[in-house]
């Protein structure tokens, strides 16, 4: 069973390295520090028998959440550890209204995620990713009342 857990400083090393393996390299340990110092910033980490298969980013303010990263290990991927933990933040933090990301205009697979989950394209920032220089797509998604 995958069990969801906070991230602990203790543990960057190993997020670093699993990113690695995983062929991403959005993270740097100094990142994650300077994020960490942020009371509003929380990383979450998919752990199946302890070894991390996954983990979400993101910074909540007020009513809004913005998701900054979502990775899953290639071997666990379409297994639904990806909407597992998008829904465990959604469903942690009831009381926001609006989420938004961004993500590679060539990112097809996180893409067709997105617009699973039902967020909607707002935007277009021109040449925003580097390495390569690629264009970002911005989605956003509402959540009502769950009353």
């Amino acid at each position: 069973m995958v069990e969801i857990t906070k991230l602990d400083k203790e543990e960057i090393q190993k997020l670093l390295e699993f990113e690695k393996k995983n062929d991403e390299h959005i993270l740097t340990y100094d990142s994650i520090i300077n994020d960490l110092k942020n009371e509003n910033y929380t990383y979450l980490l998919a752990k199946l028998d302890k070894k991390i298969v996954g983990y979400i980013s993101f910074l909540h303010v007020d009513i809004e959440l913005t998701i900054t990263g979502i990775v899953v290990d290639k071997k666990y991927r379409n297994k639904g550890i990806a909407t597992l933990l998008y829904e465990y933040v959604e469903k942690q933090n009831s009381d926001i209204k609006n989420i938004f990301l961004e993500v590679r205009e060539s990112n097809n697979t996180a893409i067709s995620f997105y617009e699973k989950l039902n967020f909607k394209k707002i935007d277009i920032r021109k040449n925003y990713y580097k390495n390569p220089i690629e264009n970002a797509i911005i989605y956003t998604k509402k959540i009502f009342s769950k009353i």
